[in-house]
């Protein structure tokens, strides 16, 4: 989990990941968003895969279920830049749940 105000970022890292991957991370944001851990109460929480290597297909996948998609170059990482229709996907957490 990355934080920073009132949003937090949980990040699925893999080295090389599958589409699975990308599927059992939404499962992980939706259960974020019904059963809260402390640090997401009351904030917008955001998905992101890291990796080592992503091919096409997956990081098409990752994007279309609104995650931003960080990979290795050389001794850094970036952000991979998103299609110009990409929208993030947010799960609200609200103080009660």
């Amino acid at each position: 989990m990355l934080e920073d105000g009132d949003s937090v970022m949980a990040v699925e890292v893999k080295t090389k990941p599958t589409i699975d991957d990308i599927n059992r991370h939404l499962w992980r944001m939706e259960q974020i968003q019904n059963y809260p851990p402390g640090a997401t109460r009351g904030r917008k929480v955001y998905g992101a895969i890291a990796c080592a290597v992503i091919d096409e297909d997956v990081k098409e996948a990752a994007f279309n279920s609104g995650f931003y998609v960080i990979c290795q170059t050389g001794d850094n990482v970036e952000i991979i830049p998103t299609p110009d229709s990409f929208v993030a996907k947010c799960w609200e957490v609200n103080d009660t749940n």
